[in-house]
């Protein structure tokens, strides 16, 4: 039904706006009662579990599949609108994603409760927590020439994470021609 939707030279662009980490896991048991997680709280286990792709799925697996949908990697555009803190926007533009995971607030350490992973930025809508795989998968990308966006998502206004996602799809159509 979507033959042709994708063509070879057009731009494509991924938005991720969510407030959570990515926890894309191969073994569903992750989110039961298995004896082999049952030990961490399962707000904290995909922070706990390696991506080797026994339980949680690598991220290379989303770095070639998104790579693999352009025959060229300036033609995809990656942005995600997540929950790094806001002092590290200006690492996130600059590319430094390295600086964006070694921030305090971005190591996944167990709140007051021991139950949930403590947040990474808080806005007025609610709190986030470190989206590290999500900015791994960002920097990969980037490494490999897409175009990639990381901005805060407990930012007061969304305006700013708009502008640089255009800005990222301008640079890409560019690469069109």
């Amino acid at each position: 039904a979507n033959a042709g939707f994708l063509r070879p030279n057009s731009v494509f662009t991924l938005v991720l706006v969510t407030d959570e980490e990515d926890c894309s896991v191969s073994d569903y048991s992750l989110f039961g009662s298995d004896p082999r997680f049952s030990s961490v709280p399962s707000n904290i286990r995909c922070y706990e579990f390696t991506d080797d792709g026994e339980v949680i799925y690598p991220i290379a697996r989303y770095v070639d599949g998104f790579l693999g949908l352009r025959r060229t990697p300036e033609l995809l555009v990656f942005s995600a609108i997540v929950g790094i803190p806001l002092d590290t926007e200006g690492a996130a533009s600059a590319y430094d994603f390295d600086a964006v995971l070694r921030h305090p607030d971005m190591q996944p350490l167990a709140d007051v409760t021991g139950a949930s992973v403590r947040p990474s930025c808080t806005s007025a809508s609610g709190a986030a927590v470190p989206p590290i795989r999500i900015v791994r998968t960002a920097a990969q990308l980037h490494a490999e020439g897409a175009n990639v966006a990381v901005t805060s998502i407990c930012a007061s206004s969304f305006a700013p994470a708009f502008d640089t996602l255009i800005s990222r799809v301008v640079v890409a159509i560019d690469a069109c021609d």
